[in-house]
């Protein structure tokens, strides 16, 4: 994602656990731009930020999606599930930043999706979005309202803690039965034998499926193993987190390449942020289709 982002302001006040959650604004000046950054992105559960101060792991972020023909902001809790600094993009080759992951993004999915199928782009000078720091107050200096949510917080907050207090043996044999609150503190930190046997508990969901397949920490087995579940692969975010992950086999990532539509494809052969095989498969397939008019 392009843009500008201005300096993070902080007026000293926190919120309960000492813990600031930051504001994030990310307007879309065209509908094509945003529709290219949720078949990208956002439809998967997450966002990418580009920064060269990227904030730390684990911070609660309020993200806030301004969208042409959208009457008002888009809000999302996040949070941040991955980090690339500066020194890290130089031996990468990625783009410095900061990764996040929503949590309660499922029903403003479903609206988006219907959105996304019938919306006319709006012409504007700029494709480009604009991503703007705040602190973590409203503007004007409002507090954000206090909720029912705060109870949740507080008990995954001691789900977390209880689970990063446990060996890796108590993981283990934790991950195959955790409940809901419990695979979220062990995929927080995905260790790879926990990733062998988180997989296996019959109550995860799509949602947690398509995390680990998107984690960059996940071992080349377990991706190979979600990318021939028949139940899991049949969806979109699946196919493509498996694509794009780097630790992905390649016979599994080019054979889900394959199943794409024509405009990720095009994405891939464009992105800096999937392996070059990848992107030479993208732009032959993309090649192919074009010459056969698909």
């Amino acid at each position: 994602m392009t843009g500008n982002s201005a300096d993070t302001h902080s007026n000293g006040k926190r919120r309960r656990h000492s813990r600031e959650i930051v504001r994030i604004k990310v307007i879309y000046k065209t509908i094509d731009r945003f529709k290219e950054e949720y078949i990208e992105n956002i439809s998967h559960g997450g966002i990418f930020i580009k920064s060269s101060r990227p904030l730390p792991l684990h911070s609660r972020v309020n993200v806030f999606l301004t969208i042409p023909q959208w009457d008002e902001p888009i809000a999302v809790t996040s949070e941040v599930v991955r980090r690339v600094t500066e020194s890290d993009a130089k031996e990468s080759g990625l783009t410095p930043g900061f990764a996040l992951q929503f949590l309660d993004f499922d029903e403003k999915k479903k609206a988006l999706d219907e959105f996304i199928k019938n919306a006319a782009d709006t012409n504007t000078e700029s494709a480009s979005a604009v991503i703007q720091l705040g602190d973590s107050h409203q503007e004007g200096g409002e507090k954000e309202k206090e909720s029912d949510e705060l109870v949740d917080d507080d008990k995954r907050e001691l789900v977390a803690e209880k689970v990063r207090k446990m060996t890796m043996n108590e993981k283990m044999i934790l991950a195959p039965k955790a409940n809901k609150l419990e695979r979220m503190a062990l995929l927080k930190d995905l260790n790879p034998s926990v990733a062998r046997l988180i997989i296996r508990n019959p109550k995860i969901t799509d949602l947690e499926i398509v995390r680990i397949a998107k984690d960059i920490g996940t071992p080349a087995d377990v991706l190979d193993a979600i990318g021939k579940n028949r139940k899991w692969v049949q969806k979109h975010e699946v196919k493509n987190a498996i694509v794009r992950n780097p630790k992905s086999p390649s016979r599994l990532a080019l054979k889900h390449l394959s199943l794409l539509s024509t405009k990720e494809i095009a994405m891939l052969a464009k992105s800096q942020h999937v392996r070059d095989n990848i992107k030479r498969e993208a732009l032959k397939l993309l090649t192919q289709r074009r010459e056969k008019g698909r």
